[in-house]
């Protein structure tokens, strides 16, 4: 829930990348000068800024208290809410990001990149999870189960693997027919 006065700021700026969490009232923008703003919802008041070249993802974390950052050549930043003040950067990915999901507890991220893998983060130790690396072609986005113990991948050829042997559980065939619909 935007509001009006959140609308109307967002129209009369060049909104690059946004993240919402309605249940805190908060709502991540990043302009295209780079400028990273935490906004209060409904009326679009600004909280704090941060700085992020070429922004191209945000991501606000299930717990409230992490945001995601992530800039077009896939380096990521790590901000904490509502201050964004630095808590960290991420780097692994040679390309932009496609996507990004948090576990529920905000301890761990899962990313998708343009370099066609998919990557396990420990946000404790803030590094990747080397045995967690998933080279499956492009996906377009990738989620853990509740519990975690299995990836849901959407790409062009969806699947469910297990999380810790990354065995394929399910694999789906869309047909081009229904892949493109027109």
């Amino acid at each position: 829930h935007w509001g009006d006065a959140t609308a109307q700021v967002l129209r009369e700026r060049e909104v690059a990348v946004a993240d919402l969490d309605a249940s805190d009232g908060l709502a991540a923008v990043a302009w295209a000068d780079g400028r990273v703003e935490l906004l209060a919802l409904p009326g679009g008041e600004v909280l704090t800024e941060a700085e992020l070249a070429e922004p191209d993802l945000l991501r606000l974390s299930p717990s409230g208290e992490l945001l995601l950052g992530a800039d077009a050549s896939g380096h990521m930043r790590l901000w904490t809410v509502p201050g964004l003040a630095p808590a960290g950067a991420l780097s692994g990915h040679e390309g932009a990001l496609i996507g990004a999901h948090w576990s529920s507890d905000s301890a761990w991220l899962l990313t998708t990149s343009h370099d066609y893998t998919t990557r396990t983060w420990s946000l404790a130790e803030q590094r990747e999870q080397e045995s967690a690396r998933l080279e499956l072609g492009w996906q377009v986005t990738a989620q853990w189960s509740e519990d975690r113990s299995r990836l849901i991948l959407g790409g062009p050829d969806p699947q469910i693997a297990d999380a810790s042997s990354h065995e394929t559980l399910v694999s789906f065939h869309i047909p081009p027919s229904y892949a493109s619909l027109e």
